[in-house]
């Protein structure tokens, strides 16, 4: 927070990972991956390469199910989407 605030935002922070390529930031060492914005963004490709022990889905199906296959056998623990974001559906459904 002290960075931020005599730097603006975090684009030198020195203790900071810079990732250019954007598929890449699915693969950073982390304990809890949340993809949250597109679908298929975890595909039997990348799945491999993943190093989250926990997976939560944050975006509506943002796993392949051959991806899904993959991760489980990791041990990945993956908390589904229907779960995850089932209360913005619900509020969503009562704005309407």
């Amino acid at each position: 927070m002290q960075w931020k605030a005599t730097h603006v935002n975090l684009q030198r922070y020195p203790k900071a990972q810079v990732i250019r390529n954007p598929g890449a930031v699915l693969e950073v060492n982390c304990d809890i991956l949340v993809p949250a914005a597109l679908e298929n963004q975890i595909t039997e490709e990348n799945a491999p390469r993943i190093k989250a022990k926990i997976i939560a889905e944050g975006a509506n199906g943002p796993s392949t199910p051959a991806a899904e296959e993959i991760l489980l056998q990791k041990n990945v623990l993956i908390i589904p989407d229907m779960y995850l974001n089932a209360g913005g559906v619900t509020v969503s459904y009562l704005n309407g």
